[in-house]
Parts: C-alpha cells; structure tokens; sequence
C-alpha cells in the first residue's frame, strides 16, 4: 500500500506531465526515482519524456513497468504509442502478446486500457476496428482530462492518417482531424503532440495561410520544448517548401548534432539532394560522412525498418549524384555490417528494397548512372551474408537467410578493384 509521500509524488509529476513541462517533469522523476525507484507511475512519466531524449531508453524504461505492472494501462498505452511511432517490427511480438492478455483481463478497465486496445488494432493495421473502439469510448472519461485528450489525440492520428497533401479544409477527413487535435489542445493546452500535428494538417493542406498556421502551430510547441527534434524538423520542412533553404538547413544541422529520429535524416538528405546548388554548399565531403554517421547511430535504435532503408538509399543517390560512392567504401562497409550485426534479416530487406528502388527508373542513361552503387551495395551486402552464414548453422541459416534471399550471382567482391 502506498504510503501519503508517494501519492502526493506521483499526483505532482502527473501534473507535470499533463502541463507538458518537460524539463522539470524529468527532473523531479530522477530525484524521486533516487529514493524510491520502485513507484512505477513515476518511471511511467520519466520513460514518456525520455523519448525525445533517448528512443531505445525510452522504450526500455516503458518495457520494464510494464513487465512489472502489466496492467497499468496508462504505461502501456504510451510504450504502444511509442512502438507505432517510432519502430516498424521491434516487439511484434510483445504487442500480439499484450492483445491476448488483455483480450482475456476480466478486471476493472480504465479509459487506458480502451486506448490500448485501439492501439494494437492501429500497429495491425486494423485501423476500422481502432476507430470504432475509440469512438464509442471517448466520451466516457469528460472528468478525466488526461484520458479524454489522449482519446481526442488518438482520433486525430486516425483521420489524419486518412489525409494527404493538398487536401483542403473542407475535406471530410481534414475537418475530423482538426477537430480532434483542437479538442485534445483545448484540454491540454501545453501538449507539443497537438501542436505538431495541428502543424502537420496545415502543412499538408499547403495554401499560404494554411502554412502560416502550421509554422505558427511548430513555433509554440517549440516554445514549450526547444529541443523537440519532431518540431523542428517540421519546422524545417515547411520552410523548404517556401524556398527557404538556408534557414531549412540550419534548423536540420541543429537536430543532427544529436540526431535520434530517422525523420531527421530522411529531411536532411532529402533536402541537399534537392536544393545542392541554392544551399551553397563548398564541399560534400564532410556531408558525407555526416550522414553516414547519421545513419550508423540509427541502425542501433532499430535496423530493420523501412524508414531506414529509405535512408540508406538516398545516402546511394547522394554519392552518385556526386560520383563518390568508391571513395567511401569504408562507409558504406560500415552501414551494412552494421546492420548484420543489429538485425540479419535486415540485410537481407534492405537489398530487396535497393533492388526495388533502383529498378523503378526507367530512363536507361540514368539506369547506366547508378548501376555502379548498386552493384556495390550487392556486393557488400553479400560479403556481410557470407560472414553470417560462418556464424550460423547450415539450417538456421537456410531459414533465416536463403528462404528471404535475393542473390545476385553476377557479382563477386572482386568487382569492386574494376574499373567501372
């Protein structure tokens, strides 16, 4: 039983985490944590901030409440978010084990355990039966602010997921997901998530007034939270489109000082194979390795996500656009023994999606172009699979490896001392 210090503790960093105070939120859970680590609603509000922090610490810390206090649906509720939000296929499994258990909990149910459920339906890509559940609950909870906004929070994720780019406000869908994210910030004033979304729908409508609202929207999360790499990477993205370059990339440059996001990369790559010549760039050179480096830290959090191989491939697309793909080898050696070693399969969908990417170009002087980074990356990444097949049995291997395997037997690694 909890003792009187413990409640007032837990309701005081409630509050903090309610209000979005992210700082100081983080602060007295650390000081809390010091004395009594063993109040887990307290490690449920640091592991919620500790995302825009550290992901895979994040995702630890919400791991370990959960296999502690498995039905404190406010904690899992923010361990599904972060899954659905942040990792493609890390945890599948934990999440089909977390719909059978609480498929089958008979116990007393919370506003947070409808949104659990809501959420393992949406990372199944059910996103009818997510909705139904969180429709026909979000009214049940209007004396519960935290919950009713995470409720309006998750609507908003659904319908927007529904919009695309130049759709206007009159738009059935735009319309639901401003709705609902207004609702949400009408609750929780300080919420960045809101913020940044409300900026996201702007955005994608596109009009001139529409973006002003949405850097307007970025400005005030960033307000509340300076550092929040989502936010400014937003930020960056509105401004790019506005012709704004030079002031894209300084924000971008900021984020990758400490890049944790894959969205950070995917902006920033994006943007210098785009806007190379008006960004006034002198040398590609430390680019280069910059984002190499980039994407070395990121393969750590997950490998195997698509996000990633994207990445990969406009990281193949920058050095052919700049003829250096043989003079950073060394990089691209690193990249993918990386992500053998993080994740085997990974390897081998990382050279199906480069098989698939580069095939889609049509244009045979453009096909004859970046057929020397493609043959390197095969080559490379067979080189990592024949070091995994030393690591594994025969069998594992067949069924890890081969049975995935797209194997390009035109090439071997002596390819790589021709001359193109």
């Amino acid at each position: 039983m909890q003792v009187e210090q413990d409640i007032l503790d837990i309701e005081e960093v409630r509050q903090l985490h309610f209000n979005f105070d992210y700082a100081k939120c983080q602060e007295r859970c650390k000081a809390i944590l010091q004395e009594r680590p063993y109040l887990f609603q307290v490690r449920t509000f640091y592991g919620f901030f500790l995302i825009y922090d550290d992901l895979k610490e994040s995702f630890k810390q919400q791991l370990q409440v959960y296999q502690e206090a498995p039905y404190y649906f406010e904690n899992t509720s923010y361990m599904l978010d972060n899954i659905f939000s942040n990792f493609q296929n890390k945890s599948k499994s934990l999440v089909q084990t977390i719909f059978k258990q609480y498929s089958d909990y008979q116990e007393e149910k919370n506003g947070f355990y409808y949104i659990c459920l809501a959420l393992i339906y949406r990372i199944q890509q059910d996103h009818q039966k997510s909705y139904e559940i969180l429709i026909s609950r979000v009214n049940d909870y209007d004396d519960q602010p935290i919950v009713q906004s995470w409720f309006y929070h998750q609507l908003g994720c659904h319908f927007q997921n529904m919009t695309d780019n130049g759709d206007d406000e009159e738009n059935e869908n735009v319309q639901n997901t401003l709705k609902f994210f207004e609702k949400g910030l009408e609750i929780q004033p300080r919420s960045t998530m809101n913020l940044q979304n409300l900026g996201v729908q702007y955005h994608r409508i596109g009009t001139l007034e529409a973006n002003i609202k949405s850097v307007q929207y970025y400005n005030k999360a960033l307000n509340i939270n300076p550092q929040d790499q989502y936010a400014l990477c937003n930020l960056s993205a509105v401004l790019a489109d506005a012709g704004q370059y030079n002031q894209s990339i300084q924000i971008l440059k900021l984020c990758f000082k400490q890049i944790k996001f894959n969205f950070v990369l995917n902006q920033y790559l994006s943007l210098i194979i785009n806007h190379y010549s008006a960004l006034g760039i002198q040398s590609i050179d430390q680019i280069f390795r910059e984002v190499c480096q980039g994407a070395l830290t990121l393969i750590k959090i997950e490998a195997n996500n698509d996000f990633l191989f994207q990445n990969f491939y406009l990281i193949l697309i920058l050095s052919i656009q700049h003829s250096i793909q043989l003079k950073y080898i060394d990089l691209f050696e690193s990249i993918i023994s990386t992500f053998r070693s993080e994740d085997i399969i990974s390897l081998v969908l990382l050279e199906k999606f480069i098989t698939k990417s580069l095939s889609g170009e049509e244009n045979e002087e453009v096909q004859k172009k970046i057929y020397p980074a493609k043959k390197m990356a095969f080559i490379l990444i067979q080189k990592e699979l024949m070091i995994s097949q030393q690591f594994l049995s025969q069998i594992v291997y067949k069924n890890i490896i081969q049975n995935n395997m797209h194997y390009q037997s035109s090439y071997s690694h002596w390819d790589l001392l021709m001359d193109y």
